[in-house]
């Protein structure tokens, strides 16, 4: 994997790996309507809580995605409000009641340094896994066709470092490489993954991790 060096802000922003998956795993991304809606509210809540969505994905069951988060503490805040604007959306337009998401969204801190392509091929390799197409670009509702095929319209956050590391090319490439030992990386997500110095300057709250104060000690 192609290595860059760059200096972790972890007093600023945090990298995370989100996923969230539906009640029972019922579908509930029906149609395209649904998976536009979705992904307009990804773009809209990003904004709103100035957060950077690099790459993502949305099966018909569940979601994941890469972003930086500037003000970590107000994740929590973020993702409840994208859940409820879901629910509300998908409520009215199914006649449904009950619960929707199987419970609260699960995060995982990511070290730029050393995972952050490989949680972007997990991610963009979902619908490729589940057999729904035999390349990750091929898959309308992911970022995968933004950066091999230029689709403008799967941006929401421009990855900062792609250009630099990759050709469109050599990123279909990345991609197709499947490396099964991934899917045990980023299906723990209870577990952080970075380097001995990332960790140890993070501390856990509740079920998610957030950057450590200066002088607190970490309890990873």
């Amino acid at each position: 994997m192609p290595h860059r060096s760059r200096r972790n802000q972890l007093s600023d922003s945090l990298l995370y790996h989100i996923f969230n998956r539906s009640h029972l795993r019922i579908d509930i991304f029906n149609d395209d309507d649904d998976f536009e809606y979705f992904f307009s509210l990804l773009k809209r809540y990003s904004v709103k809580f100035d957060v950077k969505i690099f790459h993502w994905v949305i099966m018909s069951n569940h979601y994941h995605f890469l972003a930086e988060i500037s003000k970590p503490l107000q994740m929590s805040s973020f993702m409840s409000g994208l859940a409820r604007a879901y629910v509300s959306y998908y409520k009215r337009k199914y006649n449904s009641v009950g619960s929707l998401w199987q419970g609260r969204f699960k995060s995982q801190a990511i070290e730029k340094e050393s995972y952050y392509f490989a949680c972007a091929r997990y991610i963009e390799r979902n619908p490729v896994k589940a057999l729904k197409v035999d390349n990750a670009w091929d898959y309308k509702h992911s970022s995968a066709a933004f950066y091999v095929l230029n689709d403008e319209s799967k941006n929401i956050s421009k990855d900062p470092i792609f250009e630099s590391t990759y050709s469109a090319k050599d990123y279909a490439e990345y991609l197709n490489d499947d490396k099964e030992e991934e899917s045990e990386v980023f299906n723990g997500l209870e577990h952080p993954r970075g380097s001995a110095k990332f960790l140890a300057n993070l501390h856990r709250e509740g079920n998610h991790y957030y950057p450590r104060k200066q002088g607190r000690i970490s309890n990873i």
